[in-house]
């Protein structure tokens, strides 16, 4: 049963918003995947210099994943950026959003710029006058951007808990990061949903305690792989990476396998490789 004058039940979970710089993630997450080597696959998830998202997350089990808590009560997600494009170009990148769980704003942009100030406009207005009106409890902002550090600290003076998320290695304003509530760092669950996604598991089994991950290789969003590509040698926390011969395949063996990963512990010098000699 509701208080009076309350604005939600307190017995159920507080409530959440998620507001996403779409065109700082975008920017900085191209760049992080770059020099992780990996490819982004331009489509549901992807459209260079417009928007990015992490493959098989809705924005609620993004917020889940980062924050370790039991699954939060999202209000609603936004999504901000722009492009450089006509009206049915705005239309379709609504749409795509929309297909991936957010309330998308795409705004204009003139060509020759990477961004648009109306996206830090309308992301600074949206945050605050939802939490004025107290929609949310607590929000997650996605940016990395130090000018949205005034905005943090007039939410915090009105009680609004402020969760920051970003690529601690790519475009993040430390004061800002000191500002939230929380930090949540990017980069693992960033590269690793698009490392699943890039290049997806065939077959997983198990060689003398060391797990084997048989991995394809997606050249195209709507297709699935069934070539083997790599297979990842892993033991604890270390990992072994070997480049398949052209006669061996998913349903191969396990032994041959097993002579796969001796040659490639042989070619290495790491801690790695001595790892996971050790249980050969």
């Amino acid at each position: 049963m509701a208080l009076p004058g309350s604005h939600f039940d307190p017995l159920q979970r507080p409530p959440w918003m998620i507001f996403i710089d779409g065109e700082n993630l975008a920017i900085r997450g191209r760049e992080v995947a770059a020099q992780a080597g990996l490819p982004l696959l331009e489509g549901a998830h992807y459209q260079p210099d417009t928007f990015l998202w992490f493959p098989a997350f809705s924005p609620t089990a993004l917020l889940h994943r980062l924050s370790a808590q039991p699954l939060p009560r999202v209000v609603r997600s936004h999504y901000y950026t722009s492009l450089v494009g006509d009206d049915d170009a705005l239309r379709r990148v609504r749409r795509a959003l929309r297909d991936l769980d957010f309330e998308p704003s795409v705004f204009k942009r003139f060509r020759g710029r990477e961004q648009s100030k109306g996206v830090d406009i309308t992301i600074a207005r949206d945050m605050l006058v939802h939490g004025i009106d107290h929609v949310y409890d607590s929000c997650l902002l996605v940016a990395g951007d130090g000018d949205y550090i005034p905005l943090v600290e007039e939410l915090k003076r009105r009680a609004r808990r402020v969760h920051v998320a970003f690529f601690e290695t790519s475009g993040l304003n430390e004061d800002l990061r000191i500002e939230a509530d929380r930090f949540y760092p990017l980069e693992a669950v960033f590269l690793g949903a698009w490392d699943d996604f890039a290049f997806p598991h065939l077959r997983t089994l198990s060689i003398n305690r060391i797990g084997v991950e048989l991995r394809g290789r997606r050249v195209r969003e709507d297709e699935e792989p069934t070539e083997l590509f790599q297979v990842r040698f892993r033991r604890d926390e270390h990992t072994v990476s070997c480049t398949p011969p052209p006669d061996l395949a998913s349903d191969s063996d396990p032994a041959a396998f097993l002579e796969l990963l001796r040659d490639g512990l042989q070619k290495r010098d790491d801690a790695a490789a001595e790892h996971l000699a050790a249980a050969l």
